[in-house]
């Protein structure tokens, strides 16, 4: 269970940034989003509390930043992290005495199907020639190239033969 500590310096972060009080203006940063969407994922799993779910997703509006501000290595992990979810799902009702958890497991992976749309999203953006001849790209482009090789042909990364 997460300490009070944390959902204290989050909600802090929420504020401060401009995500939950809009008389801050946003100010905030990929990386640091990035950072956020685990940490409100994260609490929102343990806690089951729907404000964290809301404000990890509220971040998505990062999507919208032009490549240079953005760096396709975290976002490709993401695409690649959303399209488990489907598998899941699907593994869960074909072997389902192997999840004793499964009605848990499953209320939890719909919470997701709203932004699955995120990941094709994610993809064509990076796979825009315009995209990939920016900094952010070219810096890294052996782990951009590989992941997202990966995200338009995931299975031989997420599927154990």
């Amino acid at each position: 269970m997460p300490t009070m500590k944390t959902q204290e310096i989050m909600s802090e972060f929420a504020n401060r940034t401009g995500l939950t009080n809009s008389l801050h203006p946003p100010k905030r940063y990929l990386w640091t989003d990035s950072f956020a969407v685990c940490n409100f994922l994260e609490l929102f799993l343990q806690t089951g509390e729907k404000r964290y779910k809301e404000e990890a997703f509220a971040l998505e509006d990062v999507l919208h930043y032009p490549a240079e501000y953005r760096l396709a290595f975290r976002e490709l992990g993401l695409s690649i992290g959303l399209q488990t979810v489907e598998k899941m799902m699907l593994m869960i009702k074909e072997h389902p005495v192997d999840f004793p958890q499964q009605q848990s497991l499953i209320s939890q992976l719909t919470e997701f199907s709203p932004h699955l749309p995120l990941q094709k999203n994610i993809e064509n953006f990076w796979q825009t020639t315009t995209n990939q001849k920016g900094k952010t790209w070219t810096e890294h482009i052996d782990i951009n190239s590989v992941l997202l090789a990966t995200s338009m042909e995931p299975d031989g990364y997420l599927i154990l033969h």
